[in-house]
């Protein structure tokens, strides 16, 4: 996704009366692409910077949870920003482009909030998906559905190490 895009969405959300935040978490090449979005969007005097503000990178997940949960709404590409903000019952905008992040999507029932970055891709998207996921909200019956499953799966997989781990503890005589 270019940078151009991604300051125009920002732009149009400003201009519908949001307050935007620009955050990364993991990939070099995102921050990257922020310091560049940051430094167009303060090149363009035409633009109301007042609404838009750039985080320092969130270095730990306990960064990236308190900053998440201090949202109204999320837009992200990455796929564990729209996971915890579906955690948190935060409605969220996925833009993206692998199979992962629409499977994710899907998994949860809300695959009509998730925006392929090579398809119907603009601001004007965006800002829709924005306005219906916060009218909408998070599916309260579904979301506790998906965390049920969700931990019923952690027990499994625990089992399943302790299970592992127990019998390679036990050594031959």
């Amino acid at each position: 996704m270019s940078a151009k895009l991604r300051d125009l969405f920002a732009v149009s959300l400003v201009k519908g009366g949001f307050r935007v935040v620009y955050f990364t978490n993991g990939d070099p090449g995102d921050e990257k692409t922020k310091e560049a979005i940051e430094q167009r969007i303060s090149d363009n005097k035409s633009i109301n910077t007042e609404n838009i503000k750039f985080l320092n990178r969130l270095l730990t997940p306990s960064n990236l949870v308190t900053t998440i949960s201090q949202f109204d709404a999320v837009v992200a590409h990455r796929l564990h920003a729209n996971i915890l903000s579906y955690s948190m019952k935060i409605p969220h905008v996925g833009i993206g482009w692998s199979v992962k992040m629409a499977s994710f999507f899907e998994s949860v029932g809300r695959s009509e909030y998730f925006i392929e970055a090579d398809k119907n891709l603009n601001s004007e998207v965006v800002f829709q998906r924005v306005l219906l996921t916060l009218a909408e909200g998070i599916d309260e019956e579904r979301h506790n559905s998906v965390i049920q499953q969700s931990k019923s799966g952690i027990d499994v997989l625990i089992n399943e190490i302790r299970n592992t781990y127990s019998k390679s503890c036990v050594k031959e005589v």
